[in-house]
């Protein structure tokens, strides 16, 4: 957590626009680290740590999840046969992923609005693939004959790849959103090899951030954000000498 700490605090104070929005195109934060501060840091590995920034840097760590990369790189090789994370990330761009997703329009249709809900949000991950399975299933059952998932229907790598991205963003976004509703935070800033300046990590955690806090939330990211740690420790290390 200190490596975070020094990390964050080293490239906000030596990198011009270091840290921006992004929705679709970059919006460089303006303000100083009275206007930052306090942030929650969501700091994305295999899996996830969050921290808690205070006035004058103080940290500390207050969440974390197992769901992160690692999980998304699982699922990817498990279902898709792919184990390198920027191939998954190109075929993603490709993909649609309310193909695959049970989204709320498929389920309220005109009438989300009317509930508080909006109508593009996911409500349930891959929740397509589950409902054809159980629709060919009784089918099956009626001809006493076997299912498969082949047999429900063809879904599209980059759909699955698409929605992979999707559900894993949008679960992280979601337990960022509540940490940083508890503490008391506004801004939260996504890090961590697993942004890598992808602009489909960056829209999707983005967008998830927005639902999960009804648009109360800034969601910002960070130049050299996959070297955070490493910045850190080396700062540590020179005061150290």
């Amino acid at each position: 957590m200190t490596s975070i700490q020094a990390g964050l605090l080293c490239i906000i104070s030596n990198v011009k626009d270091a840290i921006f929005k992004y929705e679709g195109s970059y919006k460089f934060f303006q303000g100083g680290t009275e206007e930052l501060l306090p942030l929650l840091v969501v700091n994305i590995g295999s899996g996830i740590s969050m921290v808690k920034m205070s006035a004058n840097f103080d940290y500390e760590r207050v969440f974390g999840s197992m769901v992160g990369g690692g999980t998304l790189m699982g699922l990817s090789n498990m279902l898709l046969g792919i184990d390198n994370f920027e191939s998954l990330l190109e075929l993603s761009k490709k993909g649609d992923n309310s193909k695959v997703d049970m989204m709320v329009k498929d389920l309220y249709g005109d009438s989300a609005n009317k509930y508080g809900l909006e109508a593009n949000a996911i409500s349930c991950s891959f929740g397509k693939v589950a409902e054809a399975v159980a629709v060919c299933r009784n089918k099956a059952f009626e001809h006493s004959s076997e299912v498969t998932i082949d047999q429900a229907e063809d879904y599209e790598d980059a759909d699955i790849a698409r929605a992979l991205v999707v559900m894993i963003a949008g679960n992280i976004a979601h337990l960022a959103a509540l940490c940083a509703r508890i503490h008391k935070i506004k801004k939260v800033m996504f890090t961590g090899n697993y942004i890598k300046n992808s602009h489909v990590n960056m829209i999707e955690l983005t967008k998830a951030l927005r639902i999960w806090s009804s648009g109360d939330m800034d969601c910002l990211f960070l130049r050299y954000d996959g070297f955070l740690g490493s910045i850190g420790c080396i700062m540590e290390s020179l005061k150290a000498t």
